[in-house]
């Protein structure tokens, strides 16, 4: 056996024991022998990668041996030490130029793209790997999962989730994705669910790993991050349905006291700390601010927010600026802002930040101007600055300018697939300029609309709207056009309200349970101005039950309140005996001086100070001595 021979053994049972750094001495010493061996260059490329010597494995791949060799392709290679580098576009240029692709391959873009942000491409690659390579890992499924999830296609996770329901209970990556979709769909109580699960089987499969109870915690910390943003969200969400206030601080403290637990086991994946840390400040709001600052300069300036998504390393950037506005801190507020708009161009975020400052300098028109011309700049993607829009109409509004507040979000509401609540504030603002007509025009653009749609959730909300519009027109005293909306609306889903075969019938008898809350507003439309006709549909009202009711009990509550005029009455009559009954005052015998004579005139100038008076005389000074 040669010696070169002998090198290669050795090299060969290097890799296979997984001693990567032994193999790189075996390659070294086998290129010294065999200069340009491809199979040599190839092991030395792989075992300086798995060393984690990816600077010089990416030097080495760029060398002319490298190069030059027609027999030997290590583009995968150099795309992967591009990707190890977060030289994500090198990475992806490099990928481009292999051809054909093999699962690796394929792999490799997937990772890239989800890096990049370009969600779509990275469904379709995931997608690929199961389709055309049967790659049926549960890795590739979480993968696919969590592109999914941020490319917000519901739907097809949902599916996904129905065809794998057996990695459920066995993989807790997958569990997590899954708890994302359900977050994503801000179905919170299923969410909550998913991500307990998650908690339970990590906890069971790590102790199986034997990992120590410090490296489960660790493992866990992004796990209950994400369920104690999951329990706030759930918070606030039943306040809001109990009370129209905001939650307390007190309500908030179990919320704080778990970020905070989170952050004092001092996760090793930085992100966690990002995401902890953005949140407990978010919740803080305007509580606690300068140890907001203190924590949230501590993550950006230790580039713990490197691993975070684009929107988030946005939302945490633009929470620092809004900590140090609150705090008043505005030449500060202003350089974050600068930076801001450097590193994320476009974003809208800075010009508001701009124009809050403006505001709270009594410059608003200044503020205006800024959002304007924001807009105008971005005219052709208006759906994605509905923030900046409804800032804008705000702050016409507080100048009283209505139609400047129209004229603003008018552009918004076809572009944001007529969002009811900008509908609701559109109706409002024309109601408030006396334009009851175009309110109305606004109205019967957003029900064809949802009607188009042809879903369930469309033809919902098709009517919702139409009973808007029918109460918009009772409202406005339209109670013919009010009263063909709601007939239009009461026959509707009842089968058995027209006949085939009789043209001459309009309608038959609906029965008693079909639309009957429509009823009411339907009669007492009818009731202005066709009292028969109120009558006939007051005859489909459904019976009343009144058995266990005490009526003569009833009656004889006094549910009511007294009238205004009756108040003004009873307060009237009530002053009237009050002045009758008041009772006089007891006069208080006069007080006389000691020494008094009644005979004697009292002295005039009794009043003035002893000084003023006319009787007084200054006392003489002492001489003071002659000099001698």
């Amino acid at each position: 056996m040669s010696k070169v021979e002998g090198l290669f053994t050795e090299l060969d049972k290097a890799l296979s024991s997984s001693d990567f750094d032994s193999g790189l001495s075996f390659c070294e010493k086998i290129l010294v022998q065999v200069p340009g061996d491809k199979d040599a260059l190839h092991c030395k490329a792989v075992c300086l990668i798995q060393t984690g010597k990816i600077p010089q494995a990416l030097s080495f791949l760029k060398e002319k041996q490298v190069t030059s060799n027609k027999e030997l392709n290590l583009n995968y290679e150099k795309a992967y030490c591009h990707y190890r580098n977060k030289e994500n576009k090198e990475s992806l240029n490099v990928l481009k130029t292999i051809n054909p692709k093999t699962a690796r391959e394929v792999h490799l873009l997937a990772q890239v793209n989800y890096r990049l942000e370009d969600w779509k491409n990275c469904v379709t690659f995931d997608r690929q790997l199961i389709d055309e390579f049967g790659v049926e890992s549960p890795e590739i499924k979480t993968n696919l999962m969590a592109a999914y999830v941020s490319a917000n296609q519901i739907e097809e996770g949902l599916q996904l989730i129905n065809q794998n329901k057996d990695l459920l209970e066995e993989h807790f990556e997958f569990t997590y994705n899954v708890a994302c979709v359900f977050i994503q769909q801000r179905q919170f109580d299923l969410a909550e669910k998913y991500l307990l699960d998650a908690k339970r089987i990590c906890e069971e499969t790590l102790a199986e790993d034997g990992l120590s109870e410090k490296e489960i915690q660790d493992e866990l910390a992004v796990i209950l991050t994400q369920l104690a943003y999951v329990q706030q969200q759930t918070n606030i969400q039943s306040n809001l349905l109990t009370s129209s206030d905001e939650p307390t601080p007190a309500s908030l403290e179990p919320f704080f006291e778990q970020y905070n637990q989170i952050l004092k086991s001092k996760p090793s994946d930085a992100s966690v700390v990002a995401v902890a840390t953005n949140n407990l400040v978010g919740l803080r709001k305007q509580h606690d601010l300068f140890d907001s600052l203190k924590r949230i300069k501590a993550v950006i300036s230790t580039n713990q927010d490197a691993k975070l998504s684009l929107s988030q390393r946005l939302t945490l950037h633009s929470n620092h600026c809004l900590v140090l506005y609150h705090i008043n801190k505005l030449d500060q507020c202003t350089a974050q802002i600068k930076e801001l708009e450097s590193t994320f161009p476009g974003s809208g975020v800075s010009q508001l930040l701009t124009a809050a400052i403006l505001h709270k300098e009594n410059k608003t028109g200044e503020a205006i101007s800024c959002l304007e011309s924001f807009l105008k700049s971005n005219s052709k993607d208006k759906s994605n600055h509905l923030k900046i829009g409804l800032s804008l109409a705000q702050l016409y509004l507080i100048q009283k300018d209505r139609a400047g507040a129209i004229r603003v979000l008018q552009p918004f509401l076809k572009s944001t697939g007529y969002k009811m609540g900008l509908l609701a504030t559109l109706v409002y603002l024309y109601e408030q300029q006396n334009d009851y007509s175009k309110g109305m025009d606004l109205l019967q653009e957003a029900a064809n609309y949802w009607s188009n749609q042809k879903t369930e959730a469309g033809a919902k909300k098709h009517q919702h709207l139409m009973k808007e519009i029918g109460n918009f027109q009772l409202k406005h005293g339209r109670y013919q056009d009010a009263a063909k909306t709601f007939e239009l609306l009461y026959y509707k889903n009842d089968p058995s309200s027209t006949k085939k075969g009789n043209k001459n019938q309009k309608s038959a008898e609906p029965s008693i349970g079909t639309n009957v809350k429509l009823l009411p507003s339907l009669i007492l439309a009818y009731a202005r101005f066709d009292p028969q006709k109120a009558e006939e549909f007051s005859s489909q009202l459904p019976p009343v039950d009144l058995s266990g009711i005490d009526v003569d009990g009833l009656e004889n509550t006094h549910s009511y309140p007294k009238s205004h005029n009756q108040q003004n009455e009873n307060e009237t009559e009530g002053t009237e005996q009050k002045k009758d009954k008041v009772k006089k005052k007891k006069k208080k015998k006069t007080r006389l001086p000691k020494n008094y004579d009644p005979n004697v005139k009292p002295d005039p100038e009794r009043w003035l100070p002893l000084h003023l008076r006319s009787s007084y005389k200054a006392k003489k000074k002492k001489r003071s001595l002659v000099h001698i």
